[in-house]
């Protein structure tokens, strides 16, 4: 890790101008604050609605403003750009052929997770340890044990109260979970803003919380760190649409930065030591901020790679503005010097920004979102992710559907990509997963003008073949139409054991209602689907 400081002894504290990016390393933070999931379940069951907080940055952010959005949404659905090549589309159509039944996606159990009333963006992440659960929806998170027994449920604002300032407000979005493989610990965070806190340069922060042990339902470890700082440097940008990583030895936030206007102006990664967050201790970190792509052009919804093992290399990677590329970064953390960030471009099939998608029961359309990269995988050499991209399926009308890539990120090329979907039908908000055979599990949101948003899920064994997935397979079907703020993720986490995936969606249960549905899931099999004759 990058050699740490303090107020008194600073190493340096000058910008560091890099090619891809520049950077500079923070002072100490203050040590971390005990956060109870006892005291902070007892403030939630005296609450007598949970209501989703007040986002100021709807859906993360876009990269253009909310009029050119909505012109660019509306020509997505009659755009002669959108993926056609029947090389790169596969349609969702079930099998009936044995080998590839035996060797689908199974599903032993499934159950409620935490419901939202309230209207607006719906997101949710889980992640799985050893005994528990914790999902996350978007103004709560819950610890469950694996028949679906939920322990507690606590109130993203009553679980952070004891990093608010004085009477100050925080308005939390974009809440993720993760557990740590390496460490055996629970991760939450989230990104806050604070209207009140607006002149002395805390008005929007990361909110961490680190449990203690491995069970979830003790003490923790809280901090709030300065989202609007670079480094040492204080700026008026504020941060949403948060990205989460981790590695063996450190912890990966990345956020899109936008001005008190509105207006994009920089992606940023801030770069953790996981040994205080273990310890409670105060926390260096290294910022990088206006991280552009290889032909210059502001890089914006990066994602770092959730890591397993130790390969000594961060992976991150993003979408890029034209269509044609992905951006991937590599960075070397090594203990005591400065973290070196690269970059290369991939070259993809031409992707473009996905149509809004139609549901039953109403004439208000989701938002499929744009085309930035959900979430990233790194496991055994190779890199995973997935976005929302345009599609036509032979109709009159565009479609959104799912592009996944696997990247070998050592040789700078993807491995298989393709896109997945269905005539008729938007697929949208995929979620990533692979297992300990290098197997993937996907999850994700599906709807039509005759069906409401459902959470579906697929995959594919690594000795399936090349570029396909199997058939989609239904998680839970909602009974209302959901908002058109419809929010821009899922969950999936890989249970300890190496085998199981565990899954998490949003759906509608009613007008302003929202909830989250776990499964559990594995293959049946190690047998591929026989290729065609």
């Amino acid at each position: 890790m990058f050699v740490s400081q303090n107020h008194t002894d600073q190493i340096y504290n000058e910008i560091i101008d890099f090619p891809e990016a520049q950077g500079m390393p923070s002072l100490l933070s203050a040590p971390g604050v005990i956060l109870n999931a006892q005291i902070a379940a007892k403030c939630q069951s005296q609450r007598k609605q949970n209501v989703i907080p007040a986002n100021p940055f709807p859906l993360g952010g876009r990269e253009v403003g909310a009029r050119d959005y909505e012109n660019l949404k509306n020509a997505a659905l009659h755009s002669a750009d959108a993926a056609r090549d029947e090389n790169l589309l596969q349609a969702d159509v079930q099998t009936f052929k044995a080998a590839a039944i035996f060797s689908s996606l199974r599903l032993p159990a499934d159950f409620a997770g935490p419901d939202e009333l309230g209207w607006g963006p719906l997101e949710s992440s889980l992640a799985a340890g050893p005994s528990h659960l914790i999902a996350v929806s978007t103004s709560s998170w819950a610890a469950l044990n694996k028949a679906g027994e939920s322990l507690l449920q606590c109130d993203l604002v009553d679980w952070f109260a004891p990093l608010v300032i004085d009477d100050e407000e925080l308005s939390i979005f974009n809440p993720k979970a993760v557990y740590d493989q390496h460490t055996g610990r629970w991760m939450i965070v989230a990104c806050a803003w604070s209207e009140s806190r607006v002149f002395d340069g805390l008005n929007s922060s990361f909110l961490i919380a680190v449990s203690q042990t491995r069970n979830p339902t003790g003490n923790w470890w809280g901090w709030r760190l300065n989202a609007n700082l670079n480094g040492q440097d204080l700026t008026t940008y504020h941060a949403t649409s948060l990205g989460l990583g981790l590695d063996s030895h450190a912890v990966y936030l990345t956020a899109n930065m936008f001005d008190r206007e509105g207006s994009f102006r920089y992606a940023k990664l801030r770069i953790l030591d996981k040994t205080p967050l273990l310890t409670g201790g105060e926390i260096p970190w290294f910022d990088f901020w206006n991280l552009r792509n290889p032909d210059d052009t502001p890089a914006f919804g990066v994602r770092p790679a959730h890591t397993f093992r130790a390969p000594g290399v961060e992976y991150l990677v993003n979408a890029t503005r034209d269509g044609k590329t992905l951006t991937l970064w590599s960075l070397k953390n090594l203990p005591k010097a400065e973290p070196q960030l690269q970059r290369r471009a991939i070259s993809t099939a031409e992707y473009h920004l996905p149509p809004n998608a139609p549901q039953a029961g109403t004439t208000r359309e989701l938002d499929t979102g744009d085309t930035r990269i959900v979430n990233a995988v790194f496991r055994n050499g190779l890199l995973y992710a997935a976005h929302t991209v345009a599609a036509n399926w032979e109709e009159e009308e565009n479609r959104s559907a799912i592009q996944w890539f696997q990247i070998n990120p050592g040789a700078g090329k993807i491995v298989q990509h393709h896109i997945f979907g269905a005539q008729g039908y938007d697929y949208f908000c995929p979620t990533v997963m692979i297992d300990g055979q290098n197997n993937l599990v996907m999850v994700f949101n599906r709807s039509s003008a005759d069906e409401f948003p459902a959470i579906r899920f697929t995959g594919r064994l690594a000795i399936d073949t090349q570029n396909k997935l199997h058939a989609s397979s239904l998680l839970k079907n909602s009974i209302a139409p959901g908002p058109s703020a419809w929010g821009g993720y899922n969950g999936a986490a890989l249970d300890p054991n190496d085998i199981k995936v565990w899954i998490i969606g949003k759906y509608p249960t009613a007008e302003s209602v929202g909830a989250t549905w776990i499964g559990e899931t594995s293959f049946m099999s190690g047998q591929p689907e026989m290729k065609p004759k």
